[in-house]
């Protein structure tokens, strides 16, 4: 393999770990450099590569690490499986975790395409990225990524595709109706050989005028833990268009990379105390990997007529506010879709449902850039003397005056 060249300096107190390590990454590496201790690790090293033995202990001094050069690409080489300190360990700063002395490889070739993306977010690149993703499953989440596009595409014009990231097993290729040719595994796996030609042969086109690039088969899932989706994303936003990712709510490599690059985050919540308190949960998480808070938008589905118990002052303390956007109860709507192999915005286009998706699609044009309108929040949100309908007219007025081919 070869591997971008930068400097790498590299602490184990495991002697037979550390030569391991070394011979893996003899081949056309950068300069590697041996220290004793993280202590005296060397300040101008684009990567610090840690091992440890014991990682509860080494938390305080990764953190400190991390804090002396933000900048730098710190790697963590530890062969457990605690979840919570990998976790930790996280929050302490570390960039990336090898389980696998013989993945270290791999995890260099991920820093390398980190740095190569840089910040390709936003308006350095024609096309825009946005992601679903929750901490919690069972909450809309694949309704919302099913329905979502095809309201984009129609209020855009733009090439719109979605990629489902969802673990362990994406369900969009029956929302939609499809059969892929390939996945998004198979994707992952060409790693850098990934371009435009490629990421388009394994596309499905759906009736409504979107692209499918279908979640990962069984065989192929464990390659969202191995490489980064950034040479996907990058060959579909080299043009204008949207790309739609629905991450589900594991995170392993393909999937952080989508956050790192999303113009916009949409977390969907139903209002359960379940599920809306994992909402500062989530704001944290994003925030210690670098998303503001200006890229993430909560969203309430009300995916259940029954068992509403958050009171609303509860649900506005955990989610920051009051919702901008909440999607009502689909009921018979979303299973007659389903049956008749359509998503709810094709088969009942004139359901409630239909309706607030789309409101919620005008405000995603908006949020990624592609309308040139700024939206305050008076009009994003009912003033007490609103009526619902009344902001609803507001809103759709708003957006309408700034966003190119709207259609009524």
């Amino acid at each position: 393999m070869a591997f971008h060249r930068f400097d790498i300096a590299y602490c184990d107190p495991i002697a037979s770990r550390r030569q391991q390590v070394l011979v893996d990454l003899i081949e056309d590496r950068g300069q590697v450099q041996i220290v004793e201790s993280m202590t005296s690790m060397p300040p101008d090293v684009d990567v610090a590569l840690v091992g440890v033995d014991d990682l509860r202990a080494a938390l305080p001094q990764l953190k400190w690490l991390a804090e002396e050069r933000p900048d730098r690409q710190l790697i963590l080489l530890w062969e457990g499986t605690d979840q919570t300190l990998l976790i930790e360990a996280m929050r302490a700063g570390v960039r990336d975790i090898v389980t696998d002395p013989r993945l270290v490889g791999d995890a260099i070739q991920r820093i390398w395409v980190r740095l190569a993306q840089g910040n390709a977010s936003g308006a350095d690149r024609p096309g825009r990225i946005v992601a679903i993703f929750s901490l919690k499953g069972g909450i809309g989440k694949s309704t919302l990524a099913a329905n979502l596009p095809i309201l984009l595409h129609r209020n855009t014009g733009l090439p719109t595709t979605v990629i489902d990231m969802s673990l362990p097993c994406g369900n969009l290729e029956m929302y939609l109706d499809l059969q892929p040719p390939r996945s998004v595994g198979d994707l992952l796996a060409a790693g850098k050989d990934v371009d435009k030609r490629l990421v388009q042969s394994a596309l499905a086109k759906h009736s409504s005028g979107i692209s499918l690039l279908a979640g990962p088969r069984p065989e192929s899932m464990h390659q969202l833990g191995q490489h980064s989706a950034w040479p996907i994303l990058k060959a579909l936003t080299e043009t204008p268009g949207l790309v739609i990712v629905d991450l589900g709510s594991y995170i392993e490599e393909a999937q952080a990379s989508v956050l790192d690059a999303a113009d916009l985050i949409i977390i969907p919540l139903v209002p359960l105390i379940s599920s809306i308190g994992t909402m500062p949960q989530a704001r944290k998480f994003l925030r210690e990997i670098g998303v503001p808070d200006t890229r993430i938008l909560p969203v309430l589905n009300h995916a259940a007529p029954d068992g509403e118990i958050v009171p609303p002052d509860v649900l506005a303390q955990l989610i920051g506010g009051r919702p901008r956007h909440e999607l009502p109860w689909g009921g018979a709507d979303i299973a007659a879709s389903l049956n008749a192999g359509q998503p709810v915005c094709q088969h009942k286009p004139r359901s409630p449902l239909t309706q607030a998706l789309d409101v919620l699609a005008r405000e995603v044009v908006v949020r990624v850039g592609l309308a040139q309108v700024e939206l305050t929040a008076a009009a994003l949100e009912p003033a007490a003397s609103q009526n619902r309908l009344a902001w609803l007219k507001a809103l759709f007025t708003n957006i309408h005056k700034g966003v190119a081919h709207v259609q009524p």
